[in-house]
């Protein structure tokens, strides 16, 4: 439930910022029960994206800028679907 509270605030903080906000999907992994996983990546035009998956809507990937513009991933997460 924190965790959908999380997503939550994070889907509404990005469509507060909704000018030229994109959000592409694609396909992530498959579960043990083979169950179809995608990625889903929201992201603005200040350089800032926000990357969950459909499996509990984790976020895999938060990149932002640095002062020199700069991107880089502040989540500690795993590369693909068998490590979550």
């Amino acid at each position: 439930m924190k965790k959908l509270a999380i997503l939550g605030v994070t889907v509404y903080s990005f469509a507060q910022l909704a000018n030229a906000a994109t959000l592409n999907v694609k396909p992530y992994g498959t579960t043990q029960d083979g169950q179809k996983v995608d990625l889903y990546t929201m992201s603005n035009n200040n350089g800032v994206s926000v990357s969950f998956i459909s499996f509990g809507g984790v976020i895999t990937q938060i990149l932002t800028p640095d002062a020199q513009g700069k991107q880089n991933n502040i989540v500690l997460g795993f590369d693909d679907l068998k490590g979550y």
